[in-house]
């Protein structure tokens, strides 16, 4: 019975979940109940997570910086439509795609430049 026991524990390797895309789930997860938790608001949390999930799983800078683009536009249309609390809204999620962009353009750059 012990080594049935031993050989379903051999088979089944805990070290495939200790990954580092699992880590970052535990880690985006656990920030999650925090802030839950914590009484922060949606925009908040929102925002936090995805910081968090951009540290651990980069996202290439053109993808930033077209959705900076992205958010740019629908602050423009909102803005002919009447709707200045949705363009506002639409901006700062621009401004922050498009530093979010420049940070990781610098990170990159800095990287390449220490690997020669």
């Amino acid at each position: 019975m012990i080594e049935k026991v031993d050989n379903l524990i051999r088979k089944n390797d805990w070290q495939k979940y200790l990954t580092k895309q699992y880590f970052g789930y535990f880690v985006l997860v656990c920030f999650g109940i925090l802030g839950l938790f914590s009484d922060w608001n949606a925009k908040e949390l929102v925002l936090i997570l995805f910081l968090i999930w951009l540290v651990l799983f980069p996202l290439a800078t053109q993808v930033l910086a077209k959705i900076s683009a992205l958010f740019l536009a629908l602050t423009a249309l909102t803005m002919a439509l009447n709707q200045a609390n949705r363009a506002e809204i639409f901006s700062e999620l621009a401004y922050l795609f498009l530093i979010l962009a420049v940070i990781m353009t610098i990170l990159q750059f800095s990287m390449e430049r220490k690997k020669k």
